[in-house]
């Protein structure tokens, strides 16, 4: 389908009921010159550098399979939980240290992905990515976790403009759905001249 569409990347989202069939999805991408542009990776045993056993799975076949792709890290609230915000913000540097460190070795790239709660705010990733002064390390916005952001999402756009590596969107109405066509919601279409006005001219994923 994505070959017939002229779609030549694909960002893979999963869950762990995906991974008996993610070597076929790679054998299909190979077969078809698609590259495996990110993999979703989520974070949510206490410590990053301790992978909960899915994401370790995933992990080995990118490795083994000698993928240079970029993981697009979440990291779930309860990772931060009784923290202050300062203790946070450490706790997110190590954290994007240790999975920076990891994804290196394999030749991989890691972005910092917006799925909600404290590490998923732009802003605070923004804090994460200057504090741990890596350069390499950027921001993927996908309008589909950002429906409560859409009144000042101008003001948004333009602080991580530096920083933004990849724009995903989707229909949007303040209420939600969260999960919406394009061109059926009422704000995307002001969102998209935002950011055409901005000069951003990085990828758009759908």
């Amino acid at each position: 389908m994505l070959k017939e569409l002229g779609i030549t990347k694909l960002a893979y989202d999963w869950r762990e009921k995906h991974l008996p069939t993610f070597q076929d999805e790679i054998n299909a991408l190979k077969e078809n010159q698609i590259e495996l542009k990110a993999v979703w990776f989520w974070i949510s045993t206490p410590q990053a550098d301790q992978l909960d056993s899915a994401s370790q799975v995933m992990f080995n076949m990118v490795k083994e399979n000698n993928i240079k792709t970029d993981f697009w890290i979440g990291i779930t609230k309860e990772f931060f939980d009784g923290l202050t915000d300062e203790q946070k913000l450490d706790k997110g540097v190590e954290a994007v240290k240790s999975l920076h460190k990891m994804a290196s070795e394999i030749g991989c790239t890691i972005n910092l992905y917006n799925h909600g709660d404290w590490f998923g705010e732009p802003d605070n990733q923004i804090r994460i990515i200057e504090k741990s002064g890596l350069k390499d390390v950027g921001i993927i916005y996908s309008f589909h976790h950002a429906h409560s952001q859409i009144a000042d999402f101008p003001a948004r756009l333009d602080r991580m403009l530096p920083y933004l590596k990849a724009i995903n969107i989707n229909g949007m109405n303040v209420n939600g759905p969260q999960i919406l066509p394009v061109g059926q919601g009422d704000s995307e279409m002001e969102m998209l001249k935002t950011i055409k006005a901005s000069g951003y001219d990085g990828p758009i994923g759908l």
